[in-house]
């Protein structure tokens, strides 16, 4: 128990801290990566500096619990949101979607998936446009969420999802960017979200 002022805490995070102690927040992770892929703005931005896809992973994977992270798109054209397994190929060329286990949306050719099953049609989206992927791990199923609305389903209830997969699998949150066609960066919680984070969800991807 410390005492300040008159005032008594007794096991309790401070500071607007959870659980204990600060989280630490995902971002991309530099030794997880596609060689033609930048990363920039404290490894939350990819761009692609060698021709074709380049695409790169989150430093936390998780298996378990509901989650959430959110991307912006700089550019409406050729790049993609998603998320894949461990042993996904982070090679030139390999885009989301290509090589199971992965998936990804992507404005020119909608959803691309491999090991992983798509439903429904793919939002609309052009340059700045923020979009949040909320994965429910316990159960195998993720949905999109565009203007604080989900493309289809309810989150919350666990209905329609956009992808479903099977439950169990470490999953890692990835994006991809064809070079020459901009740049998308991810926010995994550490600054406000955009949409509004699905009743039962945690507010970002973190540890």
């Amino acid at each position: 128990m410390v005492q300040l002022s008159g005032i008594s805490i007794t096991n309790r995070a401070v500071f607007g801290e959870i659980g204990g102690g600060p989280k630490t927040y995902a971002t991309f992770n530099p030794s997880d990566k596609a060689a033609g892929a930048l990363l920039s703005n404290n490894d939350l931005t990819i761009t692609a500096v060698h021709s074709d896809w380049q695409v790169a992973r989150a430093t936390q994977g998780k298996s378990t619990g509901k989650w959430v992270f959110e991307c912006v798109y700089d550019s409406e054209f050729w790049n993609g949101i998603g998320f894949a397994n461990s042993t996904f190929t982070l090679g030139t060329g390999y885009y989301l979607g290509s090589v199971s286990m992965s998936t990804m949306f992507c404005s020119t050719q909608g959803y691309l998936s491999a090991g992983i099953s798509n439903h429904g049609t793919a939002p609309t989206k052009s340059a700045g446009t923020k979009i949040m992927i909320a994965l429910d791990l316990d159960a195998g199923k993720g949905w999109m969420i565009a203007g604080n609305s989900p493309v289809q389903g309810d989150p919350t209830t666990g209905s329609s999802p956009t992808w479903t997969w099977t439950s169990g699998t470490t999953i890692y949150p990835a994006a991809g960017v064809f070079y020459g066609h901009g740049s998308t960066t991810l926010n995994f919680g550490a600054t406000a979200f955009t949409n509004t984070v699905p009743s039962g969800f945690n507010s970002g991807w973190y540890e």
